[in-house]
């Protein structure tokens, strides 16, 4: 291998991969902890649809997946219209 070749793999970037997951088998009633103060609850199965709660300090962001996609892009009102919704308020 050449000089140029291996200085080139050097300065290439590392292969980003997102971190592992860890599955937990749960039932309806069952929760698990995380970083001992965020607590997910199964609440209810309904056919495909799981419902869950979320008990994690006031500091500590819980957003569904595609409203932190919206904060992080910087979307105005990102997770505004969400809240909202499920505060019964108009959007």
């Amino acid at each position: 291998m050449s000089a140029n070749a291996s200085s080139h793999l050097a300065l290439s970037p590392p292969a980003r991969h997102p971190p592992p997951m860890l599955i937990l088998p749960r039932k309806v009633g069952q929760s698990m902890v995380i970083n001992g103060n965020v607590i997910v609850k199964v609440v209810r199965v309904d056919g495909d649809q799981i419902k869950l709660g979320i008990q994690a300090p006031v500091e500590v962001p819980v957003h569904r997946e595609e409203i932190q996609r919206e904060i992080a892009e910087g979307r105005p009102g990102g997770g505004v219209t969400a809240l909202k919704a499920v505060l019964g308020l108009k959007a």
